[in-house]
């Protein structure tokens, strides 16, 4: 599996229709926390796996950094204009994160810190399935994808400091 730029430009495209809606916070069961960064519900359909890269190829996981979290969902390529990714941002903007900016499969937002540096959250989506399938996600093979073998999208969240904190 890896991080693309065209994957997930789909997926943004469908979801900005749905953007208005977002804020509706589907029925939670369960809390994704990354001590001292945030605190996000989770929807009853999505679960919390142990290992954030179970199913993906081995070296994927290796340019992680700690501290990181992931949460799962079912994937449904007919529910892209509902992308979870909106809803966690709008959870987030509630605890005091905002100028959210992204690109492609990835989000980011920031938070004042103390000093000439703030803290920055990464939201990575991608997708996980059938090897073959996922290994054309974001490349030229990619319009020839069966999606009925793609079977969840994972959100990692990563943060990481901008500037110098020291005083």
């Amino acid at each position: 599996m890896r991080l693309s730029v065209l994957g997930l430009l789909l997926l943004l495209l469908a979801s900005a229709c749905a953007i208005e809606g977002a804020d509706q916070h589907p029925e939670a069961n369960s809390e994704l926390i990354l001590d001292g960064y945030f605190k996000l519900a989770v929807p009853a359909d999505a679960n919390i796996p142990d290992d954030c890269f179970l199913g993906m190829p081995d070296d994927y996981g290796a340019s992680a950094q700690d501290p990181f979290a992931c949460v799962a969902h079912p994937f449904n390529q007919d529910d892209g204009a509902r992308d979870p990714a909106f809803d966690y941002i709008r959870q987030l903007e509630q605890q005091g994160w905002s100028d959210f900016g992204g690109a492609a499969n990835v989000f980011w937002v920031y938070r004042e810190n103390n000093g000439d540096c703030r803290d920055k959250l990464y939201l990575a989506a991608l997708i996980s399935g059938d090897v073959d399938e996922v290994a054309k996600w974001g490349g030229p093979d990619e319009r020839d994808m069966d999606w009925s073998k793609i079977d969840k999208a994972v959100y990692l969240f990563s943060p990481t400091v901008e500037g110098s904190c020291d005083q």
